[in-house]
């Protein structure tokens, strides 16, 4: 079967001439290394080379869509001012009074969430001491100039629910977590 010669510019019917004459469009595609009339590596499929290549951009760019979303979905906090809350973590479950130290340029600011707070700052230092009438949790919250900047938390000393000092202040922690 002799190649059918088209022009690219001629009218729009000539495009439509592929759809209507698959022998056209085969006879442009042989001699293409891997043709499935060449026994190429493509010749098991039989759909042809096209519809593979169709297939394959089209799961390649759905892949590369969603890792685009997904990256795009969490992208950590945001620098800026705020605040973020501070609890007392450690092996009992609920406490009394904590004194906190907490270290880091940036500190405007610290409020009560559970219990009154109590607090006195110098230079880059700030001292907490957060109490409560019924036992529970300790958390405060802090106002920083840049949330991304959190300071450093030391536990000077705790408290039981019965006002008892606790032992071992180093068995205790502060998690700084999501603002108000």
């Amino acid at each position: 079967m002799p190649l059918t010669q088209t022009s690219p510019i001629e009218s729009p019917d000539s495009l439509s001439s592929f759809a209507r004459e698959p022998e056209v469009w085969q006879g442009r595609m042989r001699g293409f290394v891997g043709h499935e009339s060449d026994g190429g590596p493509h010749a098991a499929w039989p759909l042809g080379r096209s519809v593979l290549m169709r297939s394959l951009m089209m799961r390649s760019i759905t892949i590369l869509s969603i890792a685009a979303l997904a990256a795009c979905g969490d992208q950590g906090p945001e620098s800026g001012p705020g605040a973020v809350i501070a609890e007392l973590v450690g092996p009992e479950a609920s406490q009394g009074a904590a004194e906190i130290r907490l270290v880091g340029a940036g500190i405007l600011a610290v409020t009560g969430v559970d219990g009154r707070v109590f607090s006195r700052k110098r230079g880059d230092t700030t001292v907490v001491v957060i109490a409560r009438e019924a036992p529970g949790s300790l958390r405060f919250s802090i106002q920083l100039v840049d949330t991304t900047n959190t300071p450093a938390a030391t536990v000077v000393e705790v408290a039981g629910p019965d006002n008892a000092i606790r032992g071992n202040p180093a068995a205790y922690s502060v998690r700084l977590g999501g603002g108000e």
